[in-house]
């Protein structure tokens, strides 16, 4: 059953305003004062807008603004047909399989859950459950393959020609509500009449289009190109699971690179990206019909385009990480338990498990989802059945009562049966761990459970241990504030950007929970729960790792929305809701790419630099007015080096890299300078004996040194392998450029004795 409240007149935010000040005035003050600490320079701009408006000067303005946006797309010097055909060729034709991917995952929800979600409901919600179980489906028939070492691309396309005939009749009623549902959509554009909710899907559609244009260019992201594509890869390539000793990510759960696996097969690495883009697209639609639950349909677009101009999650989606198909996941499960909260169906308990699962599956982070929904299981109770009419705009809710009730056993068995279907479709990858490590949740307790050494090491320890100190808000007055705060007003601090509105609003929506019904408070309850284990000393502070609860949390805003503009008489109420609009479409367009550094003046003026963070678009590339090597040259510190490693060196080299993220685009053995499987450490002792460090790498099979120059630059600079004795007695010089230089290990010379035997020095 579909929750579609709208009584605001029951659910509004208490008037606790002394004065008798309109609440949507207290909200605006508050949102304005954020913005003004986030964007310092804002009234300085303003204020020159204003200077300008009404004087020749206004178009010679916008003049600029059109060649600033004409240049920075690239197009200056090709045709739009040329511009076109670029464009599709750099990776747009990759929508096509990206299309068929999510068809056959949509038909095997569908033939897999027909008793848990019957075909009498019908919905995009219903949509997304299927499709978000087809993913998972196929993400593990992945592993059963590679378990089998039958990953390769004939098996999986006769065996998706076999399975596309046994669920023909699926893919026909899918492709069928698909078309309905299409049609259906463009119907709702088309009554878009009103300049609030209009201005919010241009938001989607710009945002959306940006984060595509990015999707399609070349992966320059480190983790992506370290470990999420780079095993997939692997996989493919070996046709089966393989274990890298080097690399303690090997060890990561993952299902979302499963897929990738499918995408690197069949088409390649920009593929790969735009499956990880779809996680970003479903989750938009998810964010809306989280906030379509608690608001009106105006309000629920707003919260979709919230959610996509979030600066960390538009960067996500041209990139190939996990966070988004995490996301997807959890929030399906999120909304399934809204469902389930509503109706008691056993089958969108199911669901919500199973979608738990698969998001355990991706991250052990879902372990913080999983627990709030859990608590959530047991303590609430819906103690009355809710009539709901569907309007045009908004449904009336004509009854609702809700209680939270002494936890039964009843409630406690609900939890233990979701939790524990859950953990038994992620266990896989835990049971993996136990057998390598002795230790399920692997690189975690790594001191108290683990077996010492085998993909860790203290370099590797201690170089974690210094970026997870950078994160947070540190020890200033901040840190006093709270990480709310600090992470609103310090992005660079947490590795992110979410932008003000959240604060500025969120706090108005979980006020409005409280009288707002079953959903809203279990909104309420997840956002706060995640947050705060999010902030807790069990996690860490990266920004990425609050994407999960960006849609629970822009369906609040949308329930503040609704709450505060409430349709008064009077010019204060009138223009105080206009204004509210006015803010939050600037704030919405204000995360544009070309805009970050006028977000990131204050961190400029610091010193700092936020990541994660869309500073420009690569329509270039995309468009083909630059070339792939070019640019990935301009993005990845170490490509030349590395293609000039894959032209020269022969297939058996083995190089010792001080950059990180090479991985993907090396066709020759990359093994990083903290690599557990080589006694390394001792490349920071300054009394570590040349000999002996030769011979150590030798045993670790090591052939070729990649330095990155700037390790001349700081405190590297100690290293006993930097030392003059050593490049004189035992490497040669091969390479070198404006980032680089790659040396090759001489055989050891006369002087070295043999009181260093390799059987004592190789682990392999």
């Amino acid at each position: 059953m579909a929750m579609y409240p709208s009584d605001r007149r029951r659910w509004a935010i208490p008037n606790w305003v002394v004065g008798g000040i309109p609440r949507v005035w207290i909200a605006v003050a508050w949102t304005v004062l954020l913005s003004a600490l986030f964007y310092p320079r804002g009234v300085e701009i303003i204020s020159d807008i204003a200077n300008w408006v009404g004087s020749a000067r206004i178009d010679n303005l916008m003049v600029g603004w059109a060649l600033d946006i004409f240049e920075g797309l690239g197009t200056a010097n090709i045709s739009a047909a040329s511009a076109l055909t670029s464009l599709w060729k750099s990776g747009l034709k990759e929508v096509v399989p990206l299309a068929l991917i999510a068809l056959a995952a949509l038909a095997t929800g569908r033939a897999l859950s027909s008793r848990l979600v019957p075909d009498a409901q019908t919905g995009i919600e219903v949509m997304l459950a299927r499709l978000g179980l087809g993913l998972g489906v196929i993400a593990y028939a992945t592993v059963l393959l590679a378990l089998l070492a039958m990953l390769n691309r004939p098996v999986v396309l006769i065996l998706a020609l076999a399975w596309s005939v046994l669920i023909f009749k699926s893919i026909r009623q899918s492709i069928g509500e698909l078309a309905a549902l299409a049609r259906a959509s463009l119907s709702e554009v088309g009554n878009l009449r009103r300049s609030f909710s209009a201005l919010a899907a241009s938001a989607i559609v710009i945002y959306a289009a940006l984060a595509l244009v990015g999707a399609l260019a070349p992966e320059t992201e480190f983790d992506a190109l370290w470990h999420h594509l780079f095993f997939p890869k692997l996989f493919v390539e070996t046709g089966t699971l393989v274990d890298v000793p080097e690399e303690v990510v090997s060890q990561y759960p993952m299902t979302v690179e499963m897929l990738y696996a499918v995408g690197l097969m069949l088409r390649g690495e920009t593929l790969a990206k735009l499956i990880h883009f779809m996680f970003g697209i479903l989750s938009a639609f998810l964010t809306y019909y989280l906030a379509r639950s608690v608001a009106s349909r105006q309000s629920a677009l707003v919260a979709a385009a919230i959610f996509l101009s979030t600066p960390t999650v538009l960067w996500e989606m041209t990139t190939a990480y996990i966070d988004l198909g995490l996301t997807f996941f959890v929030n399906l499960s999120l909304l399934a338990i809204l469902k389930w909260s509503m109706s008691r169906s056993s089958g969108w308990l199911i669901v919500s498990a199973a979608a738990m699962g698969f998001a355990l599956g991706t991250e052990l982070l879902a372990a913080l989802a999983l627990s709030g929904i859990a608590v959530w299981i047991i303590f609430q109770r819906s103690v009355a059945q809710e009539k709901i009419s569907r309007l045009p705009e908004r449904a009336t809710i004509h009854k609702r009562e809700f209680q939270l009730a002494a936890p039964s056993l009843n409630s406690f068995r609900t939890a233990a049966l979701h939790a524990l279907i859950a953990v038994a479709i992620a266990s896989p990858w835990y049971i993996k761990n136990s057998i390598i490590n002795g230790n399920p949740v692997y690189p975690l307790l790594y001191q108290g459970i683990a077996t010492p050494g085998l993909h860790w090491s203290d370099v590797g320890r201690q170089a974690a241990d210094f970026f997870q100190a950078e994160l947070g808000p540190g020890s200033d007055m901040l840190a006093g504030a709270g990480v709310l705060w600090g992470m609103t007003l310090q992005p660079w601090r947490f590795d992110g950007e979410l932008g003000p509105i959240f604060l500025a609003l969120v706090p108005f929506g979980i006020l409005a929970a409280r009288r707002a019904g079953t959903s809203a408070l279990c909104l309420a309850w997840f956002s706060i729960a995640y947050t705060a284990l999010w902030a807790s000393p069990i996690s860490s502070l990266q920004m990425r790792f609050m994407i999960p609860v960006v849609p629970a949390l822009s369906a609040l805003i949308a329930l503040a929305i609704d709450s505060l503009m409430q349709q008064r008489q009077g010019a204060a109420n009138w223009i105080g809701n206009w204004f509210l609009r006015f803010w939050i479409i600037i704030l919405l367009f204000a995360n544009l790419p070309w805009l970050a550094d006028f977000r990131g003046f204050r961190e400029q003026a610091l010193g700092n630099y936020t990541s994660s963070v869309v500073r420009a678009v690569p329509f270039e590339v995309v468009w083909g007015s630059e070339t792939r090597e070019n640019y990935l040259a301009r993005r990845i510190a170490g490509f030349r080096a590395i293609q000039y490693a894959n032209r020269v060196l022969p297939p058996d080299a083995r190089i010792l890299s001080f950059f990180g993220g090479l991985n993907f685009h090396s066709a020759r053995k990359v093994v990083p300078y903290s690599s557990p499987s080589l006694p390394l450490d001792i490349v920071r002792q300054d009394s570590a004996d040349d000999c002996a460090l030769a011979q150590k790498l030798r045993a670790g099979g090591i052939t070729h040194v990649l330095f990155d120059k700037k390790m001349w630059q700081n405190q590297a600079r100690d290293y006993a392998i930097l030392r003059q004795s050593f490049f004189d007695s035992h490497i040669y010089f091969v390479y070198e450029d404006d980032e680089a230089l790659l040396y090759a290990l001489k055989s050891p010379p006369d002087f070295c004795s043999n009181q260093y035997p390799t059987s004592l020095l190789s682990r392999n």
